[in-house]
């Protein structure tokens, strides 16, 4: 499988704000903007006002926690952490990487976080009070054994950025629609077999990764996802994309490699922010006319298909910088591709042609014509 992102200069986001400090890179920006409304979320949306809780309750209940479980030396350092951040009123917090099964039910007692990484522990459950953590704008859980997520996740009404990826999660809960805030959600690597319509909600939605599931189609209301700049929904089980999918104005990446389309619409031809399309490894045998409409497109990866020619319409992609043709078992190309490749070399070991610059296009270099190993 191609690594989806490595072009960067394929997605761009004007947005400014500050990045959450987080063990691992993410590989998508996260863009937290601070706009001073987590306050007025929390009081419409009535969260239970808990005392003060000390310094003191906060140590035993650790020690506690510390003690009641194996892997002492981790679980200290686990529960150093914690209270650091509890007496310092830390706004970040990196429990990754520490084998733990459980965490501290006191972790809910740290109010002043806004960014929370538990990333590659052993965790089954999470606790429910971790929807007191009203401030939160980050949250990895990713690389854990979650079979669902707690029902008080819809309380943390100032995440931006959920990371729940690589866990065995079958279902997520329509409460993930309350989550109105969220502008990157990866749920890649589970066994979800589908995504709830509730998703359409999510208005500011900039990236979704839904790959390496078992997803047979998308919600309908994908289309509604008006700030969707990035789609990755690779590897799963898809034999058709939502009939609106060409409403999505503002997507940059749509990744559908690996999966069981046997056409595409017509209408992602309107995708005219569309930067890079890869459709590899699928069943595909033809290409739709509006795909000629892709004004912004720079990469098109067909790798891995049915297709026995190549349509003109290639030719009306003014932007294209990089064709993938690679295991297709093609037979010719049309004249007016032909012309517009204007062949000048061929490096057979890399199965590339490289291009000369024209007036329209420059060093457009093609992955092309290795013969197919189906």
């Amino acid at each position: 499988m191609n690594n989806r992102l490595d072009n960067p200069a394929l997605f761009s986001d004007s947005s400014s704000g500050s990045t959450v400090p987080c063990r691992r890179a993410a590989p998508y920006p996260l863009v937290l903007p601070m706009d001073g409304t987590a306050s007025e979320r929390r009081r419409s949306h009535g969260a239970a006002q808990h005392g003060p809780v000390s310094l003191e309750q906060m140590d035993k209940e650790l020690e506690d926690w510390v003690a009641a479980g194996q892997g002492y030396e981790l679980r200290r350092e686990a529960a150093n952490r914690i209270l650091t951040c509890f007496r310092e009123k830390g706004t970040a917090l990196d429990l990754g990487f520490l084998r733990l099964s459980t965490l501290p039910r006191c972790l809910g007692n740290v109010t002043s976080l806004h960014s929370l990484d538990v990333s590659f522990n052993s965790l089954q459950t999470l606790p429910e009070n971790l929807g007191d953590l009203l401030l939160l704008q980050t949250l990895v859980i990713s690389g854990n054994r979650l079979t669902q997520l707690p029902e008080r996740i819809s309380d943390l009404l100032s995440l931006h950025t959920l990371d729940v990826s690589d866990n065995p999660l079958t279902a997520l809960g329509d409460d993930i629609g309350d989550l109105l805030s969220l502008h990157t959600l990866d749920v890649s690597g589970n066994k979800l077999t589908a995504l709830p319509d509730c998703l359409a909600d999510l208005f500011l939605l900039r990236t979704l990764v839904a790959s390496g599931n078992q997803l047979k189609e998308l919600p309908a209301g994908t289309g509604d996802l008006a700030s969707l700049q990035y789609l990755d929904v690779s590897d799963n089980a898809l034999s058709a994309l939502p009939a609106n999918i060409g409403n999505l104005a503002s997507l940059q990446i749509l990744d559908l490699s690996g999966n069981r389309l046997t056409q595409l619409r017509g209408c992602i031809g309107n995708l005219s922010s569309l930067h890079y399309l890869d459709v590899s490894d699928n069943a595909l045998s033809n290409l739709p006319d509006g795909i000629d409409n892709l004004s912004s497109l720079q990469t098109l990866d067909l790798s891995n298909n049915y297709f026995t020619q190549l349509a003109g319409c290639i030719s009306g992609l003014p932007s294209l910088q990089l064709l993938r043709l690679r295991n297709n078992p093609l037979t010719c190309l049309s004249e007016q591709l032909r012309n517009m490749l204007a062949f000048q070399s061929y490096a057979s070991n890399h199965g590339y042609l490289h291009l000369p610059s024209s007036p329209h296009r420059t060093g457009t270099a093609v992955l092309f014509l290795s013969p197919s190993r189906r």
